[in-house]
């Protein structure tokens, strides 16, 4: 038997849940959106180096909140990035345009390069996952889930 992480099978974005012996029924988070359905990435061109530097930034300076990719959080997973948010990528880390949201802003702490090398390898990324996922729906496989380790 799997046991899958709530949070991936339920919407359950900030919530804290809590039951009652007895308490009677509990209005459940809507189920979470498929994984596999996102728009596709831009293409971002980029030299090789420049994609790694991006893959070392965002291991430094994102990953801590953001996350190791395929876990579902409370925060995005910035390789599915629509279009809209690329097109103010740089506004939103280097000049806070999400701060009320709880995204600063990084200025001072990232060079413009540095965050056009973070934008770059989350689009390339985020690409990967674009096709991976087309190649799922073609072949008929449903979107993986994340599940416990037994």
């Amino acid at each position: 038997i799997q046991r899958q992480f709530f949070g991936m099978v339920k919407l359950n974005d900030g919530r804290i849940l809590a039951f009652k012996l007895g308490g009677g029924p509990v209005q459940l988070p809507p189920p979470a959106p498929n994984p596999d359905e996102f728009e596709q990435p831009p293409v971002i061109e980029a030299s090789a180096d420049t994609l790694k530097r991006g893959g070392e930034l965002y291991q430094r300076r994102c990953g801590s909140c953001h996350g190791p990719y395929g876990m579902r959080g409370i925060l995005p997973d910035l390789r599915r990035l629509s279009p809209a948010k690329h097109a103010i990528f740089k506004q939103i880390v280097w000049d806070g345009a999400l701060i009320e949201k709880g995204m600063g802003s990084y200025r001072g702490d990232l060079t413009e390069e540095q965050v056009a090398a973070i934008q770059a390898y989350l689009a390339g990324e985020g690409r990967k996952l674009w096709d991976e996922a087309q190649a799922r729906k073609a072949r008929g496989e449903p979107a993986p889930r994340q599940v416990l380790p037994q």
